[in-house]
């Protein structure tokens, strides 16, 4: 049923009456909810799902799990069963071990009566040497706020990528009152109690996007405050918000003895490490010699140091909740600031900028200790930006913004999936511009900003080099658009985004022809506005800027069409250039 869907069997609390694309996965009962994956190591991973009972029906329940390497699971390597209750919320988590690296595995639950679970895939890392990566960056999904069609078009990419990187407010704990798109009724309260928690995390699971995109990657997940009720307190564990994100994702605990320590590492063959570090739950704990609050908390803070120290792989990725490199208004005109809310001369006090020590502390650890390749991936700003990282950008002495030489890494900022910013504050489109540069302005390290758009990051590494892709997505209605919003570069121990890697991040819109289908697995087709009456030179170069293809067209009888065969190019981002004028970006899948 489309539209609205009365689910009396899913929430027997009351007959709720719920926004289009909000409904249960019926066909797969009593899974209603779907499956996940999570927290993938070379030899193991975490499969998730939810089990319905019956009404009033408070027994423990067997579910059984099977992990295959084909969907038709011909091939079963691993199974077995899991009994859950009300205690867990009727959830399954099994970390199942013994797998192979590197490695695309298929998994699917049963109540042992005949009924299953929807397929899910996952994958192991890698070990040894590995020459490519990729992840998809979410962060910021209100399901109140707007569709999630960026889950859907990251579920459509998934052959691609490795893993799913969540950096937090995966839930809400209220309807924001401006952005009231997809609300049920009765209008929900915020969540209080153990209950209420779960519930959000059991309404959310209607929505069939996110299933779709918990189902066909393994996910690594970080709460911010809308996730929980605990606002960088030590001791609220049992109020509830933190119990239910353990329970309802498929997250792997490290510290047994105070499951509020989720920070955690992934190793990804010599190419990537991963150090999952919290900047929500310890800022409020310990102090630097000056007096300040250490945001991460002393003992994190030496975690992620030691993890940096030790690293071999070629990126060290840091993905945590705030934004970490500078957001500042000195020079922002009062109009602009007027639409944003700032904390005087920073936007977010709640960032890193609100604990200069920690900031300046991690940042000359990473500068005297020579760590090169560090990718911080952050949240909850719900806007676009990509920055180098440095203390204070507007000192001369300490970096060059024209070349970015000082910086100590790199910051990755991918937009909100659905919560709002600056076009949902009231700002018109026709500023768009404008605020960029003014922007760029006041904040030199800035390497790249969208205040508007919405939708996810890819971050694609290699060996010489990362590529961070920006992609935005519709959310007020339901869509399969997909557009690429920018593509930076971060080379190999430069350590800042890339001012010269053959194009900026903003392309020749010149409107003289178009590409389809974009992205393609083999022919793309280039349409002319108006039929060439000349030669065409037609070129296409990688985004570190390397030519792949050069051709001259000529001889016009094919029309204003013209099919260019791309089979050849590895997956990844390219330039198609005409003439040496216009440019447009594709994708390779």
């Amino acid at each position: 049923m489309s539209g609205f869907l009365l689910l009396a069997f899913v929430n027997a609390d009351a007959q709720i009456t719920y926004p289009p694309r909000t409904f249960a996965d019926s066909s797969h009962a009593p899974f209603y909810h779907g499956v996940a994956s999570g927290d993938p190591l070379s030899n193991a991973v975490i499969i998730w799902t939810r089990i319905t009972p019956a009404p009033a029906d408070f027994t423990p329940l067997t579910v059984n799990y099977e992990l295959s390497l084909d969907s038709l699971f011909s091939s079963v390597l691993a199974s077995g069963s899991v009994i859950t209750d009300s205690s867990f919320d009727w959830t399954v988590k099994k970390d199942v071990t013994g797998l192979s690296p590197n490695t695309i595995y298929y998994y699917r639950f049963d109540n042992g009566s005949g009924n299953y679970s929807v397929n899910g895939r996952t994958r192991t890392a890698p070990t040894g040497s590995t020459t490519d990566l990729k992840f998809a960056v979410f962060s910021c999904s209100s399901v109140f706020s707007g569709f999630f069609n960026a889950y859907a078009r990251v579920s459509e990419k998934s052959d691609s990528l490795y893993a799913a990187i969540h950096l937090g407010d995966y839930i809400y704990d209220f309807v924001d009152a401006e952005e009231q798109i997809r609300v049920p009724s009765p209008y929900p309260g915020d969540p209080v109690t153990l209950h209420d928690w779960r519930d959000r995390h059991e309404y959310y699971l209607l929505d069939p996007d996110l299933r779709a995109a918990k189902a066909m990657l393994p996910w690594i997940c970080l709460w911010d405050n809308h996730d929980q009720d605990c606002g960088g307190n030590y001791s609220c564990f049992y109020q509830g918000g933190n119990e239910a994100f353990l329970e309802w994702m498929p997250i792997r605990v490290p510290d047994t003895t105070n499951q509020l320590n989720i920070y955690r590492s992934f190793s990804y063959g010599d190419l990537a490490d991963i150090m999952v570090t919290d900047a929500l739950m310890f800022r409020h704990g310990d102090t630097l010699t000056n007096g300040e609050y250490n945001m991460l908390g002393d003992t994190q803070f030496q975690w992620l140091t030691q993890q940096l120290l030790n690293s071999t792989a070629k990126w060290k990725l840091v993905p945590q909740q705030r934004m970490i490199g500078g957001w500042y208004t000195t020079g922002i005109p009062a109009w602009v600031l007027a639409m944003i809310p700032n904390n005087g001369p920073v936007f977010d006090d709640g960032s890193w900028d609100g604990f200069p020590g920690t900031k300046a502390l991690f940042f000359d650890f990473l500068r005297t200790s020579f760590i090169d390749n560090t990718i911080v991936l952050s949240g909850d700003a719900h806007v676009s930006i990509a920055q180098d990282l440095v203390e204070d950008p507007n000192n001369i002495s300490m970096y060059d913004p024209n070349t970015g030489l000082g910086s100590v890494g790199v910051e990755f900022l991918p937009t909100s999936v659905s919560r709002g910013n600056m076009d949902e504050s009231g700002a018109p489109l026709g500023t768009f511009d404008l605020i960029n540069n003014v922007d760029r302005n006041a904040n030199p390290q800035h390497q790249f900003t969208d205040f508007f758009n919405h939708g996810y990051g890819i971050l694609h590494l290699m060996p010489d080099s990362s590529i961070a892709q920006f992609w935005y997505t519709p959310k007020l209605q339901i869509s399969t658009q997909d557009s690429l919003g920018a593509t930076l570069i971060v080379k190999d121990a430069e350590n800042h985004w890339s001012r010269n890697s053959g194009y900026s991040s903003v392309e020749n819109n010149t409107n003289t022809f178009n590409l389809f289908p974009n992205p393609t697995t083999g022919l793309l087709t280039i349409e002319f506005i108006e039929k060439p009456t000349t030669d065409i030179t037609l070129s296409v170069f990688d985004a570190l800027g390397r030519l792949h293809i050069h051709e001259i067209l000529s001889g016009f009888n094919w029309g204003n069409m013209h099919l260019l065969n791309v089979e050849q190019l590895p997956p990844g981002i390219y330039f198609l250039r005409i003439n040496n004028e216009a440019v447009r970006k594709f994708m390779k899948q």
